[in-house]
């Protein structure tokens, strides 16, 4: 997976989804982000979703308290990490409204 823009994919909104991608590797919730962050699990939310920009502080508070990889995440290196710090390898995460159908 390569950290460029995905098709129309907003610089925020490639950050999203590898947060996305990295927290469900982690199990790390959006109500533990917002907690991390001390801010309103709404807000974190329509983040998560690339609705609202992140700013540099709050990823690399994230990357701080998670141990992420701050450059992967930026879109600064298109190497997916092959292993969190806990060692689980990180998960693929569709960008909203690709989900597959439920039969």
């Amino acid at each position: 997976m390569s950290a460029q823009p995905e098709s129309q994919e907003t610089w925020s909104q490639g950050i999203a989804r590898r947060l996305r991608m990295q927290f469900a590797a982690q199990r790390v919730t959006q109500k533990e982000a917002a907690r991390l962050l001390g801010m309103n699990p709404t807000v974190i939310s329509r983040r998560m979703n690339g609705e609202i920009e992140w700013s540099f502080d709050e990823v690399d508070t994230l990357h701080r308290a998670l141990g992420f990889d701050l450059m992967w995440v930026l879109g600064l290196n298109d190497r997916t990490p092959s292993q969190n710090r806990d060692g689980v390898l990180p998960i693929d995460v569709r960008p909203p409204g690709l989900e597959p159908g439920t039969h």
